[in-house]
């Protein structure tokens, strides 16, 4: 049987991914995970169920953070815009004497 493949990502790692998916070049952005819930009587049989709760994610995508922040990725950083060249050192003249 084959191993089961395990890649965990930080939401960090998973914010620069989506970054580089969507060619975003500026701005700060963050990991938004869309919640949905719902309630039920739920237990292991008929006699012990309880009022209950079920969590599940509706959607995971990234949002403008506005600002810096812990959580926020530097989209200038992560996938720079390829119309933004690096600055070069500029080189010393030479003088003629």
């Amino acid at each position: 049987m084959a191993e089961p493949i395990h890649h965990m990502l930080t939401h960090q790692e998973l914010t620069e991914l989506l970054i580089k998916h969507y060619d975003i070049n500026e701005g700060f952005w963050a990991i938004a995970i869309e919640f949905r819930m719902g309630a039920t009587l739920a237990g292991p049989n008929e006699k012990e169920r309880i009022p209950s709760a079920m969590v599940g994610i509706g959607g995971i995508g990234i949002q403008s953070a506005g600002a810096e922040s812990p959580i926020a990725v530097d989209a200038a950083k992560i996938n720079p815009s390829p119309n933004a060249s690096p600055k070069k050192p500029s080189k010393p003249r030479k003088t003629s004497g």
